[in-house]
């Protein structure tokens, strides 16, 4: 995610206004509690599993050094409020990213193992990306490309 965003941001952000440092910070921060959970599918993900990694979220916060819970709390807080154009942008590369990352034959063979459709696929990630312009024309490209070359069921 970090090589993604370091990517993206001079295309988005043209002002140079963002606080990366938060950006960078929440990359790191943003999925701790799949320390407890692991990671769940995002069009399986119920309400149960999202309060699960809230939970779990807190505990790796608590067994985390004390000098630095709150500072991981605030960026957790701020990531999760979805308020700022930096916690946005994260969650977009968070959903941008897997694309990234399977966009080869294992990658095809583990959405085929899933039975991962390019519906469930654009569910979870288009909502993010759509307010990333650039972002969210490379999104379709590659979306499209896996459709084209079978890569969802």
């Amino acid at each position: 995610m970090h090589i993604v965003a370091q990517y993206f941001l001079p295309l988005l952000d043209e002002t140079q206004s963002w606080n990366k440092a938060h950006i960078y910070e929440m990359i790191t921060l943003h999925d701790i509690d799949e320390i407890e959970t692991g990671d769940v599918l995002g069009y399986i993900k119920t309400q149960a599993d999202r309060d699960k990694e809230g939970d779990a979220m807190r505990q790796v916060i608590e067994k985390s050094p004390i000098h630095m819970q709150t500072h991981m709390l605030e960026r957790v807080n701020e990531y999760e409020a979805q308020e700022t154009i930096e916690s946005r942008f994260v969650r977009a590369i968070d959903k941008f990213e897997p694309l990234v990352q399977v966009y080869n034959q294992t990658g095809k063979e583990i959405l085929h193992k899933n039975y991962t459709t390019a519906e469930q696929s654009a569910s979870v990630k288009e909502p993010y990306i759509k307010e990333f312009t650039v972002m969210y024309q490379y999104y379709r490209v590659i979306h499209q490309c896996m459709i084209d070359e079978g890569f969802f069921s």
